[in-house]
């Protein structure tokens, strides 16, 4: 039984009334239709029927397009609000819902509908529905529910048989028959509705004990289920594959198969990464597995939920590894498992210090590891890989995660070779997502949802969804103003998200973070002259409103955009926004204590945040056209399973669609990017260097890039040859490391012999300039560039002898100064003023009162623009933060090297926490131990350490000291965002 033509228009127009009510648009102002929006429901409850009573979950596939047929209906049937049904019918089409969704494989939106529902329903049929419940909901059945039921003996004895099964993974066979008994005597007793809820209960339990996480990780990890007992009993283990783990079973990945994965954001990444190093710790595959991730928000998130799925696990520990360039790294023995969570370039700094770690890893995993063609990353992620290939022992498994990686299979025969499982679940998707357009060509404006089989066509609309308005006028203004204006997609997004806030988190996509500064500047403007649409803080709680406010205010001044904008319930995310303040926005949307904000690419960048709305101004970040295969990363952020049955993409430009008749070149550049079809084959950055650009802005461009290859080459290059002394062998090594590079596999004949002549000439050059094999191996620690490296050996060189007498901060200061100045890529300011603005960044001075400094002192950053907020963060965390202490940790290694007799021992440790101050921005010691622990705001970091009295050595006796006398720390981060709350409970435990 398959809906027809009919059938589906009907669905579509059910759905658009949903979506008016989802939309907050007045009843007054809905399409009228002469559709009855329940005359699909013979049909759908039909289709359930059908297809249940004869349910074979071993074939692929098993009728799933069906089924979400029926579960969008429901779902959209139970959000029409002025719908005339009973109570018990909307629990009767939720609970439906529920059922048509976990049997269509989207199990995430199943749960979302399941959790509308009390734990205990009555939809008249001997309890049935509370069984379908609890089947959904993994959850115990009461056996008491049935007392006084005409076939409670029946009910109570499959309920037992259940529950045995959801603890233990025993009695599947007596619970199949069991389910049979329950057909038998309903289909000869039952009413319509029981026989309905027979043949759905007999559905869900054939599918469930194939996909239960008992039945599934002994037979995909080849490991018997007593291996897994321990950990399948605890309430937070995984109770059931999804799709996309069940395909990674299939490939053998669980039982330690190397694999390139394509998988969509919120498919279950996380949890397939914790069963992989969960397998492999329990085989005794390895003791110590890597995760890879390009961005620390990233790593931070994979930290966090690591942290809680192995509360558990005493002999595991999940380490995040700092991104101080420092060797910091704590592995006391590998008898004990370790997880390392971590960067690409920590791990690149780490092995330079200690090779041999590598020969101990037994998993690797690369998370979002399409890096290869980044403009700033790529090359040197390349080579690691590159190493890594030749250094790590063959036992390893290696696991490269992409959501989008199209050339996946020639990926993966350049890292692993020919053994490795090639797991295609893009298409997995766990949530289905809706794509709108807005079309204002008329007063009001209009949503177009497009037909997801033919992007070309609407599948339905959502009319008057906002117009323009007239704004008030300040004292001499003249020309009027309005909000928003047509062709405005900043405007447009922003009236879009308050509008649709109510309904759920709404996240505005920017190109730049000028941009997003842009967007929150001009709606505050509105809402002061006058605005009439609900600001997001109508619809949050005023103590997280308050608490954001204070925050940001205290930290950054109260007049500058983030803060006013939180007094809106409007938050931002972007690289100008410190970590601390990010980590609490991130946490706010996770737990949905706040429900807007306006973000960059940092949305993409990996971090799962509950968005169900997520609006795009542009599409061009930058000069550049954003990629597809990052597009459709971002997109992924829209819809988090189990949290919405559905995410909501929508285009914010109205020229996209109204001009697409007159001019289809914008409307095909949005098509391209919807596709993945058309995602862009994932490249070497290192071939790039080979090929050939015409227009005078590439070769522009192509020469930097050419620049910064070289650069990262030679780094890598002289890092790998520290311990070769002959120059001949030297050649013959980047001749294999040329070989062993994605570049060198995916040139023709030319490229690559152009590729070892490349690696050579500039092994040569490095034995040129660096001959002796000892400071090879100092300027192998080194992050500068080599011409750089070598300028600033011989500064140190010629200043050493001022170290011996240095020891205060201000001496120290005095002494590192004119190196930073000098290999810092700083704005055009006065030198003396920089120096004061470095000194304020250590001496832990806030954001506002920096910027107070530089304002007064008349500075203009970046092309005489008036100074803002975000110029300061940029300054201090980018430029002082990260490079600038990258320049100090260069200067900790060759000072080693100069130092050959160890005369200066103390001052390089005193030098190495000076690095320390300056990446975090703190003066004290004790004060950059609290940071580490997960207080990451600098403001916050002093307080706290400025009531824990005495000296602290380490992060452990620090959390000793903190959960032995918690109250002071309490009381401080009281004051502060949900975020703090949350670290201290962690410590406190």
């Amino acid at each position: 039984m398959k809906p027809e033509k009919r059938a589906n228009n009907y669905l579509s127009i059910t759905r658009s009334k949903a979506k008016m009510f989802e939309f907050n648009i007045p009843e007054s102002e809905h399409l009228e239709t002469d559709v009855n929006f329940i005359d699909l429901l013979d049909l759908t409850i039909a289709i359930i029927g059908d297809y249940t009573s004869n349910y074979d979950f071993t074939s692929r596939n098993a009728n799933t397009s069906e089924f979400l047929f029926s579960a969008k209906y429901f779902d959209a049937l139970i959000n029409i609000r002025n719908l005339e049904i009973a109570e018990e019918s909307h629990d009767y089409l939720t609970l439906l819902g529920a059922v048509a969704y976990y049997l269509s494989d989207n199990i995430g939106s199943s749960k979302v509908l399941i959790n509308y529902l009390n734990t205990t329903i009555n939809l008249n049929a001997s309890n049935l529905e509370n069984i379908i419940f609890n089947i959904i909901n993994k959850s115990y059945i009461n056996p008491k529910l049935f007392k006084g039921n005409n076939f409670e003996e029946n009910l109570v004895e499959f309920s037992l048989s259940y529950n045995v099964f959801l603890s233990s993974g025993e009695n599947s066979r007596e619970l199949l028959n069991g389910t049979d008994k329950l057909m038998r005597i309903f289909y000869r007793f039952g009413s319509g509705r029981e026989l309905l809820f027979a043949d759905i209960i007999n559905a869900l339990i054939k599918k469930y004990i194939v996909i239960s996480a008992w039945t599934s990780l002994p037979k995909y990890s080849n490991l018997t289920k007593e291996k897994w007992e321990h950990y399948l009993k605890r309430p937070n283990a995984i109770k059931e594959f999804w799709p996309s783990q069940v395909l990674l079973g299939e490939k053998d990945v669980f039982r330690g198969k190397s694999a390139v994965i394509q998988m969509p954001t919120s498919a279950g990444k996380t949890k397939s990464a914790e069963l992989i190093i969960r397998s492999a710790f329990i085989k005794g595959q390895t003791n110590l597995a890597v995760i890879v991730a390009p961005f620390r928000a990233l790593c931070h998130e994979i930290h966090n939920d690591f942290y809680q799925q192995f509360s558990e696990d005493l002999d595991i520990e999940i380490t995040l590894v700092s991104d101080v360039m420092q060797f910091d790294l704590n592995i006391e023995n590998l008898e004990k498992k370790y997880v390392l969570i971590l960067t690409p370039e920590k791990l690149d700094f780490i092995l330079k210090h200690q090779i041999e770690l590598s020969k101990a890893i037994g998993l690797i995993i690369y998370d979002e590891g399409h890096l290869f063609d980044d403009e700033s990353r790529g090359v040197k992620y390349e080579l690691l890989l590159a190493s890594l290939k030749r250094n790590l022992p063959n036992r390893c498994q290696t696991i490269l995660i992409s959501a989008v990686m199209p050339n996946s299979y020639d990926i993966g025969s350049w890292l692993i070779g020919e053994n490795f499982a090639q797991v295609e679940a893009k298409e997995m998707s766990p949530t289905q997502r809706n794509i709108a357009f807005t079309n204002w060509e008329g007063e009001k404006a209009i949503l177009q949802f497009a037909n997801p089989s033919n992007i070309d066509s609407s599948e339905f609309y959502v009319p008057k969804v906002f117009e323009r308005q007239k704004l008030k006028l300040k004292p001499r203004e003249r020309s009027e103003r309005f909000y928003p204006r047509k062709g405005e997609p900043s405007e447009i997004a922003m009236t879009l998200g308050c509008k649709l806030v109510q309904s759920g988190p709404v996240a505005i996509f920017t190109a730049r973070k000028d941009s997003a500064t842009k967007c929150a500047r001009e709606i505050i403007e509105a809402f002061e002259r006058g605005f009439s649409v609900n600001p997001p803080s109508e619809f949050m709680d005023e103590k997280v409103i308050y608490e954001f406010s204070n925050y940001l205010s205290k930290i950054l001044g109260h007049s500058t955009i983030p803060a006013k904008a939180a007094s809106y319930g409007i938050l931002m995310h972007n690289g100008s926004i410190p970590e601390g303040v990010r980590s609490c926005v991130e946490y706010a949307l996770q737990n949905q204590k706040a429900k807007f904000v306006i973000c960059t690419s940092t949305l993409s960048q990996g971090v799962n945040l509950p968005i169900r709305y997520l609006i795009i101004t542009t599409t061009h970040p930058g000069r550049d056209e954003i990629k597809i295969r990052d597009f459709h990363n971002l997109m992924g952020r829209a819809g988090r399973a189990g949290k919405y049955t559905e995410g909501n993409i929508i285009f914010a430009d109205n020229t996209i669609y109204d001009t697409k008749k007159k001019n289809d070149w914008y409307w095909n550049k949005a098509k391209n990017l919807l596709s993945t079809s058309m995602s862009e084959n994932c490249q070497s950055r290192i071939l790039e260097y080979f090929k050939s650009n015409s227009s005078a802005e590439e070769l522009m461009k192509d020469t930097s890039n050419k620049i910064n290859t070289t650069n990262s080459v030679k780094d890598y290059l002289i890092s790998a040859l520290e311990d070769v002394e002959d120059l001949n062998r030297a050649s013959i090594f980047a001749t294999e490391l040329a070989e062993n590079t994605l570049a060198f596999y995916q040139a023709n004949n030319i490229e690559r012999n152009q590729l070892k002549n490349y690696f050579q000439e500039i092994t040569k050059e490095i034995f040129m300039k660096i001959p002796d094999s000892e400071m090879r191996k100092s300027f192998s620690k080194v992050t500068l560039a080599l011409d750089e490296s070598l300028l600033l050996y011989d500064i140190l060189s010629q200043k050493i002898h001022l170290l011996k007498t240095t020891q205060s901060f201000e001496e120290f200061v005095d002494f590192m100064w004119p190196i930073i100045y000098r290999f810092t890529n700083l704005p055009e300011v006065d030198n003396e003023i920089l120096k004061n603005v470095f000194i304020k960044w250590v001496s832990g001075e806030t954001y506002s009162d920096i910027f107070d400094f530089l304002d007064e002192s008349s500075v203009r950053i970046k092309s005489n623009r008036n100074l803002t907020i975000d110029h300061v963060i940029d300054l201090c965390e980018d430029k002082y933060g990260y490079e600038s202490s990258m320049v100090v940790g260069s200067c900790i290694e060759l000072i080693q090297s100069i130092d050959s007799n160890n005369n200066l021992t103390s001052q390089v440790e005193e030098i190495k926490l000076f690095q320390k101050k300056i990446k975090y921005g703190l003066k004290s010691k004790k004060s950059i131990l609290v940071y580490e622990i997960g207080f990451n705001d600098r403001y916050l970091a002093q307080q706290i350490a400025h009531e824990l009295k005495g000296i602290i050595r380490n992060k452990r006796v620090l959390k000793r000291i903190i959960r032995l006398r918690p109250e002071p720390v309490k009381l401080i981060v009281n004051e502060y965002p949900d975020y703090y709350r949350y670290i201290l409970s962690n410590i406190t435990g």
